[in-house]
């Protein structure tokens, strides 16, 4: 990343080129801003693991776990879909952008070379001559793997966790629907159940 900004502020003087370099770029920026609010919201990631654990053991009723597990299934199913779509998107554009060569002219030679999906500072590492090109290609390419997990990462967590709260809030809205088709029986336990129903509510929206 940081290469890539000083090839972008100090040596490329064609616009052009520096809009096209600015995309890869802020893919790069982005990933390492979500890297770290991860890494500072981290204690408040595992209390909603916790809470969502304590939820599942809180599940007795089959009933109850059947919902929970269908909202969990898609909350995978989105987290899953959010991976396959970013991770094959970014690595199909770096590999197609690897596989395809351009002209360099060294002096009085004319060379091909492979261009970066980020373009480097050449005062750092000059990436037209191999082996330092393929090698560069290779570590873009694994650090655009890790960039790429972070944000599904992110994205899974948000997309689990929002599935969760709305499995728990549908379980509230059973019960509720269960209290009222009974309320005209005798049930000395009707002030008891209400109570459970409010006291889950809190939680949820905790």
């Amino acid at each position: 990343m940081v290469p890539c900004l000083l090839y972008v502020s100090l040596e490329e003087k064609d616009v052009q080129m520096k809009l096209i370099a600015m995309g890869p770029l802020s893919h790069w920026i982005m990933g390492t801003i979500n890297y770290w609010l991860l890494l500072t919201r981290s204690g408040d990631i595992r209390e909603c693991v916790q809470h969502m654990e304590m939820d599942w053991k809180l599940a007795r009723k089959m009933s109850d776990q059947g919902v929970m597990l269908r909202y969990a299934k898609i909350g995978r199913f989105v987290a899953g879909f959010c991976a396959i779509f970013m991770q094959s998107g970014t690595f199909l554009f770096t590999v197609a952008k690897a596989m395809t060569s351009m002209p360099v002219v060294i002096g009085n030679e004319t060379m091909s070379m492979h261009p970066m999906t980020c373009p480097i500072y050449s005062k750092f590492i000059d990436t037209r001559f191999s082996p330092a090109n393929e090698i560069m290609l290779a570590v873009q390419l694994v650090s655009c793997f890790i960039v790429n997990s972070v944000t599904v990462g992110a994205c899974s967590l948000a997309a689990v966790f929002a599935m969760h709260a709305y499995g728990q809030l549908s379980m509230l809205f059973s019960w509720l629907n269960k209290l009222v088709a009974d309320e005209d029986k005798e049930n000395d336990l009707a002030n008891q159940r209400l109570a459970a129903i409010v006291d889950h509510h809190l939680r949820v929206l905790r």
